[in-house]
């Protein structure tokens, strides 16, 4: 649409640049030809004067020849030099007559012409191409409004199927979200959280479709959720899609636990475990429950001003565990929970 708008002074300015070039309608090996003619043209009186001259030689061809016999010397050479010499003039007399008939002025304005299109395009071979592609320019414009239409017809088509796709994911998404609202529920009733409600209403198309999914929690919009039950409310989320798509993947969480109490630290430990079935998970934990769920446990602490990490063995495991519960000092009592707590996860 835009070249559209501007095609009329770019057609215009095309068509210039075009005829410009067919007016003085040059052939490549014209100039260097014509460079030729002027410098015969510049020696015109020079040669005539010349020949002219020398045409006497041939009053005394057979004088020079008479001159031979008598002296007994074939004159087969002279003969034939002075057979190439009539040949020489017979072509100067030729070219004289040719220049006779050549208008010096048309030469000189010609070769100016060509000189201006050397001078712009570097060579007459340059501005012959030059010409054709602005005759290509010139088509494309010539049948922009054909392209138009075109391209028109092309958007419509891609907008009717892109707005048949966005129906389609939509019914999809209403025909799943009973389904999904009531799985999601029971892992939120797992994570201690309150009931979930999807409110999907129809909204101008986007890239994510045409429906917009309000989400609140017990009648809180997601935007106001704490930090924490954000985070298990998104775990509800990758665990109860998980239900519908199998996929695998890694995860990793940093402390997707923290300001939980000890129970609603238990209920994340409780779906992260049923989630790494599908999922290689790294958690980062504080808290003893999560640490005890897991397959393998890691304790990450300086030394030497580096990181390092450290594979537990069971003991030691239930040392951390233990370490977490009642701090550096362990107790008994600790150990026991953390034993107890590593045999029922």
């Amino acid at each position: 649409i835009e070249n559209e708008k501007k095609s009329k002074e770019f057609k215009d300015y095309l068509i210039f640049e075009i005829e410009k070039i067919e007016s003085i309608n040059p052939n490549t090996d014209e100039y260097e030809k014509l460079l030729g003619l002027k410098k015969e043209l510049s020696k015109k009186d020079k040669l005539q004067k010349a020949i002219s001259q020398a045409n006497g030689i041939f009053e005394f061809e057979n004088y020079a020849q008479d001159a031979l016999a008598v002296m007994d010397v074939k004159s087969d050479f002279f003969d034939n030099a002075m057979g190439e010499l009539k040949n020489h003039f017979e072509n100067a007399n030729d070219l004289l007559s040719e220049l006779d008939d050549t208008n010096i002025e048309q030469i000189l304005d010609r070769i100016s012409e060509l000189s201006s299109l050397k001078k712009r395009f570097g060579s007459i071979q340059e501005a012959l191409e030059y010409k054709e592609k602005q005759k290509n320019e010139l088509l494309k414009y010539e049948n922009i409004e054909f392209e138009k239409s075109k391209l028109q017809n092309s958007i419509q088509i891609a907008n009717s199927n892109m707005l048949k796709l966005a129906d389609s994911i939509s019914s999809k998404r209403k025909n799943i979200a009973n389904k999904f609202t009531t799985l999601c529920n029971e892992y939120l009733g797992l994570l201690k959280l309150e009931n979930i409600k999807f409110d999907i209403k129809k909204i101008d198309i986007s890239k994510s479709g045409s429906d917009f999914i309000n989400v609140t929690l017990s009648n809180t919009d997601i935007k106001n959720l704490s930090s924490g039950e954000l985070n298990r409310t998104k775990l509800a989320f990758l665990v109860t899609k998980s239900e519908f798509i199998t996929t695998s993947g890694v995860l990793i969480l940093d402390e997707v636990d923290a300001n939980l109490s000890g129970v609603e630290s238990q209920s994340v430990a409780k779906v992260l475990q049923k989630l790494s079935k599908m999922y290689q998970i790294f958690s980062i934990s504080h808290q003893p429950q999560l640490s005890s769920f897991a397959n393998q446990h890691f304790l990450i602490k300086k030394q030497d001003k580096k990181s390092k990490v450290f594979l537990l063995t069971k003991e030691q495991r239930i040392n951390e565990i233990a370490r977490m519960i009642s701090g550096d000092k362990i107790e008994q009592e600790a150990i026991e929970f953390a034993k107890k707590a590593i045999e029922q996860s």
